[in-house]
C-alpha cells in the first residue's frame, strides 16, 4: 500500500492525533515561532541590505516601503508572548485535572525542554566558534548562568551563548511558581473565574512592582485566566465573529508594532488582542480554525520548539555563507526572499535533526500512555 507524502510528514511531525488534541492551536504555536523567525531574520537583513539597526529606529525614520515592511514584520515581537500564554493556558487546564502531582509535572516540563535546550546550546556554541569565535567568553559565570537561563536577566552580566534562551527562565519560574495556586483550591478560587480573576490581576501588579522589565510574563496569566474559562469558552467562541477578532487582532498588534508605547501598555493591549484570537481559533469553527489547523502550519507548530532554538544561530550562519552571492540579485525584495528561503530552510534542517534526535523521543516514553501526561503532550 502506497503511503501518501502528507502520511509521511504525520509520522515524522504530528505526534499523534486525538480527542486531547487541538489543532488550531498546534498551528498557533506554529504562528508564534514563524513571528519569531521574522524578528531575527528581518534584523539581520536590514543591517546587511540598509545598514539600519531596526532595534534603535522608528517608523518616521525609514525612506521607502520596503525598509518599512522590513520594520514592521522585525516589530512582530509578539510571537514569545503567545507561547507564553498558551503555556499559561495548558498548565493551569492541567492544575485542574484530578490527581494532579506538581513533582510529576514538573519532572516531564524537565524533561520536555531541558535535554532539547542543552543540545541547542551546543550547536549555538559550535555556530560561534565558527563564525566568530572572538566573541565567546567561557568563564564558569558563563556556563553555569546559561545553563540556569540567566542570561534573561540584565543585571546577571551573564553572557547569552543562545539568545533566544532567556524565554525558558520566565517558562521554568511560572513552572516552579504557578502550582502554589493549587493552596487556593480551598478558598474555591479555583473554580470561580471572578475570584481567579482577580488573583492573577494581583499577581499581575506584583510583576509590575518588581525591579526591571518583566510584565512579559503577565501573559501567562492570561493564558492561566483562560484555562480557568475552559469550559465556557465554546460558548463564547461562538458568540465572538471571526472577522471581529481578525479586525481587533490585526489593529492591535499594527499598533503595538508601529507606536511607541510603555512594555506595560503593550502586554495588556497584545493580551487582549491574543486572547481573543486564542478563543475564535481554539474553540471556534470558523476561518480562524481552518487557518491555524492547517497541516503545513501544524507541522511547524509541533516542532516549534527545536525551531525555536536553533533558528537564530541557523540565520546567521546563512547570511554568513549565503549573503555574498545573494547581494548579487537586482533589488531589496528580491534578496530578501532569498536570504529568507535560505535562512528557513537551514533552520529547518537543524530543527528536523535536532526535533527527530532529540526532543521527539519525550513523546513516545511509556509514561506518555497516561492520561495526563496526554494531556501534557499538547502543550509546549
Amino acid at each position: 500500500m502506497k503511503h501518501k507524502p502528507c502520511d509521511r510528514l504525520d509520522r515524522w511531525f504530528a505526534l499523534g492525533s486525538g480527542p486531547y488534541r487541538n489543532f488550531a492551536m498546534e498551528g498557533l504555536r506554529g504562528y508564534a515561532v514563524g513571528l519569531v523567525f521574522f524578528v531575527h531574520f528581518f534584523s539581520v537583513f536590514a543591517l546587511k541590505q540598509y545598514g539600519a539597526d531596526l532595534t534603535m529606529a522608528e517608523w518616521n525614520d525609514l525612506s521607502d516601503l520596503p525598509q518599512r515592511l522590513c520594520f514592521y514584520l522585525f516589530k512582530s515581537q509578539f510571537g514569545v508572548d503567545l507561547f507564553f500564554m498558551l503555556s499559561g493556558y495548558l498548565v493551569f487546564r492541567l492544575l485542574r485535572k484530578p490527581g494532579f502531582s506538581i513533582r510529576e509535572f514538573l519532572r516531564r516540563r524537565f524533561d520536555r525542554i531541558y535535554p532539547t535546550f542543552l543540545v541547542s546550546l551546543l550547536f549555538a556554541v559550535a555556530i560561534s566558534l565558527c563564525l566568530s569565535p572572538a566573541t565567546l567568553s567561557f568563564t564558569w559565570r558563563n556556563l553555569i548562568g546559561n545553563l540556569l537561563f540567566l542570561n534573561a536577566l540584565p543585571s546577571s552580566g551573564v553572557q547569552a551563548w543562545n539568545p533566544v534562551s532567556w524565554s525558558l527562565f520566565y517558562e521554568f519560574v511560572f513552572y516552579l511558581t504557578f502550582p502554589s495556586v493549587l493552596l487556593l483550591r480551598r478558598l474555591g478560587v479555583m473554580e470561580r473565574p471572578g475570584r481567579l480573576a482577580a488573583v492573577l490581576l494581583l499577581a499581575g501588579v506584583g510583576i509590575a512592582c518588581l525591579p526591571g522589565d518583566y510584565e512579559r510574563a503577565w501573559h501567562f496569566l492570561v493564558g492561566a485566566w483562560l484555562g480557568s474559562m475552559e469550559p465556557r469558552l465554546p460558548d463564547l467562541a461562538r458568540r465572538l465573529p471571526d472577522t471581529l477578532v481578525a479586525i481587533i487582532y490585526l489593529a492591535i498588534t499594527t499598533t503595538v508594532s508601529l507606536a511607541p508605547m510603555s512594555l506595560s501598555a503593550y502586554s495588556v493591549l497584545y493580551g487582549a488582542a491574543s486572547a481573543l484570537l486564542v478563543i475564535k481559533a481554539c474553540h471556534g469553527n470558523g476561518f480562524l480554525n481552518r487557518i491555524f489547523s492547517l497541516r503545513l502550519l501544524r507541522y511547524l507548530g509541533n516542532v516549534s520548539y527545536s525551531f525555536y532554538l536553533v533558528h537564530g544561530m541557523c540565520n546567521l550562519a546563512a547570511f554568513a555563507v549565503a549573503w555574498r552571492w545573494v547581494i548579487r540579485l537586482p533589488d531589496a525584495p528580491l534578496r530578501a526572499a532569498a536570504m529568507a528561503a535560505i535562512s528557513f530552510a537551514a533552520a529547518g534542517v537543524a530543527t528536523v535533526a535536532l526535533f527527530r534526535l532529540v526532543e521527539r523521543r519525550y513523546f513516545f516514553k511509556k509514561t506518555a500512555d497516561h492520561p495526563l501526561a496526554k494531556a501534557q503532550e499538547n502543550g509546549r
